[in-house]
């Protein structure tokens, strides 16, 4: 006999947690354009920088021309500390063609891609490998200021 109240009583628990904690909901997309931005993410890399306590996040985002380039980098760089940090996020500038390697060394956020230039005298797109560096700097707190350097080479 309490073997069967045990049972029942679990039964009774589990019934009541699952019921409590699952639900289903149907849910529109929200047409309002400050959503829509998100669409023309393409690829999300983040970084987490243990000694300086932040999160690199570097956007890669259609809307260009896929054959001549057509993905631009947008840079967000945050505190771990949320109360008290700060937290930016830049439009780069940087328009590649695809995007190889990232990774942060010394308050610099390299990036190593390829970016399609078209030849003048033929007409041809020809694809070329360069590393962007861009540089993120600290003030006399170790906070995070609101500045970047963006410094392009070819390799």
């Amino acid at each position: 006999m309490g073997n069967k109240i045990q049972f029942i009583l679990v039964f009774v628990f589990v019934l009541t947690v699952f019921t409590e904690y699952s639900f289903t909901q149907e849910i529109k997309a929200n047409e309002s354009f400050g959503y829509s931005a998100y669409s023309n993410i393409l690829k999300l890399t983040a970084i987490q920088v243990a000694e300086n306590e932040i999160t690199i996040k570097v956007f890669e985002t259609g809307g260009g021309d896929p054959l001549m380039n057509g993905n631009k980098l947008i840079l967000n760089i945050c505190e771990w500390d949320y109360a008290d940090g700060n937290c930016y996020t830049w439009d780069t500038g940087i328009n590649i063609y695809e995007v190889k390697s990232i990774s942060v060394i010394d308050n610099k956020c390299i990036i190593k891609c390829t970016e399609h230039i078209v030849n003048v005298n033929n007409e041809q797109i020809k694809t070329i490998s360069f590393k962007y560096s861009i540089s993120f700097y600290f003030d006399k707190d170790n906070h995070l200021k609101n500045k970047i350097k963006i410094e392009k080479s070819k390799i």
